[in-house]
């Protein structure tokens, strides 16, 4: 009975000295800080909930190093040398070689759009992969059903998923990541993630280098990164998941921000007007947009970055950031391991930046009685620096080879379609919009309808004639074309 007794006493004594420890640890640390706002709770170091000033912390608490899925993501390459490798292929000078693979997938976007406007989404889900596929892997994308294509969204879906706290109890208690299957199911469907997503990166990078060995690879950023590999402190799988990282946040965002565009272009058909008008001004009736046009079209680029903000204020949560050593801020403290999101409602609705708060105004960038007005126009707005790219050197790389991509096919869109909401049949009145969004970190917008209608039959002739002209010249042209 006392060997009993002593197995009992001696895990709760251990459990009540780690917490009067960590509890004056905390307290020492914390030396001159202010209280923080908000409901009080009990202070364990190191996990990251309930002492933090960002009030969201608690719903939402994954943490990179948590989950086993993310925690590969985190560990399998240096960052340093993962940043600088991805700033090496997307600085604004390196983004200008790929400018003519970006007109030409929006080229083929056009000419889907008029043969099935009915598919906008997958259509322009189809473009994003067709760039980062293009210049990233070398592969020219059909469809949605490519067999890598579904492999990557599948695998980005179950990443989004593994930063849930209701479906991965370890994003709440990381030790549960250490418990049997049976006690946490969860851990099984981790690994059975991270299995899938190892799977398609390495099925990519062995074609890739088989292709190299027979001499048949074309040109890309993969290639490329093999054939240089001695420049980098990097292996062969590090570069492969660096360029699965770029697949990843190189095809969900941009998708995201055209498919917003299109929510906003129905909800604000004044403002479609205003990019068609000055679209048309500035291009004419006779050719299609293109990238050197962008400086002449600040009403295109003001559209897409009032876009993103709306977005980020309605629908994003946010990739979650962990500390690596406490901190101060505004005389709170701060400790290590706090898991932090960015308040990206409260960001983007400053009243001192943006008055009119959470309200899609694309004027508050072209109109100097506004505080985020910015000189000239022929380079503001711009995407470079906003917020709901990042911060210091966690900020998207991309954020420049994102933009051209976004704006090019705004301008082109906005040049060939009026886009409206659909219409009911029977009461013939426009179908409300109700625009939902999946419940993870970077969401999707769930289905919505949307009616795609050409300006005039001309730009059709333009449309197919320039893309049956470029397919035939396409160096990545297949059996299928």
């Amino acid at each position: 009975m006392d060997r009993l007794a002593t197995f009992v006493f001696l895990p709760f004594a251990g459990l009540a000295l780690w917490y009067i420890y960590s509890t004056f640890a905390y307290r020492i640390r914390r030396h001159g800080a202010k209280e923080v706002p908000g409901p009080k709770g009990t202070h364990f170091s190191n996990n990251g909930i309930g002492n933090t000033v960002i009030s969201s912390l608690s719903r939402y608490s994954a943490s990179i190093k948590s989950c086993s899925i993310l925690r590969k993501l985190r560990t399998i390459y240096t960052w340093r040398q993962h940043r600088k490798l991805l700033h090496t292929v997307l600085s604004a000078p390196a983004t200008v070689r790929y400018e003519p693979s970006i007109e030409l997938e929006t080229l083929y976007t056009l000419d889907d759009l008029l043969t099935s406007p009915e598919k906008f989404s997958d259509h322009l889900e189809r473009y994003a992969f067709g760039i980062v596929f293009r210049v990233g892997l070398g592969r020219r994308v059909h469809d949605l059903n490519d067999y890598v294509v579904q492999e990557s969204i599948i695998g980005m879906d179950e990443i989004h998923k593994a930063f849930r706290p209701d479906l991965f109890a370890c994003n709440i208690w990381p030790l549960l990541l250490h418990a049997p299957d049976w006690l946490v199911p969860s851990n099984k469907t981790l690994r059975k993630y991270l299995a899938r997503l190892e799977g398609s990166i390495y099925l990519v990078q062995s074609d890739l280098k088989a292709r190299i060995k027979d001499g048949s690879a074309p040109e890309s950023l993969q290639k490329w990164f093999l054939e240089h590999i001695h420049e980098f402190d990097l292996t062969e799988e590090h570069g492969a998941w660096v360029f699965q990282s770029l697949v990843g946040a190189g095809t969900r965002s941009p998708y995201n921000a055209m498919m917003q565009y299109v929510i906003n272009m129905m909800e604000h058909p004044d403002w479609q007007r205003k990019v068609q008008e000055e679209v048309d001004r500035v291009v004419g009736k006779d050719r299609l947009p293109n990238l050197k046009d962008l400086p002449n079209l600040p009403t295109v680029r003001a559209v897409i970055k009032e876009g993103i903000r709306y977005r980020s204020i309605v629908a994003e949560i946010g990739v979650p950031h962990k500390l690596d050593k406490d901190d101060f801020y505004k005389g709170y403290f701060i400790p290590k391991g706090t898991i932090l999101h960015a308040n990206y409602s409260a960001i983007l609705s400053d009243r001192e930046l943006y008055p009119d708060g959470p309200v899609y105004n694309p004027a508050r960038w072209l109109d100097p009685s506004y505080p985020t007005y910015k000189e000239p126009l022929m380079s503001y707005p711009s995407l470079q620096g906003f917020t709901s790219f990042g911060y210091g050197r966690r900020a998207c790389p991309a954020a420049n080879f994102t933009e051209r991509t976004l704006t090019v096919m705004v301008a082109r869109l906005a040049w060939a379609f009026n886009i409206r909401k659909a219409v009911d049949p029977e009461t013939k009145m426009e179908v409300p919009l109700d625009i939902n969004y999946e419940p993870t970190t970077n969401p999707k917008p769930l289905a919505f309808p949307a009616v795609f209608e050409v300006r005039d039959q001309e730009k059709t002739g333009i449309i197919r004639v320039e893309a049956a002209r470029e397919s035939a010249r396409d160096s990545l042209r297949t059996e299928i074309d």
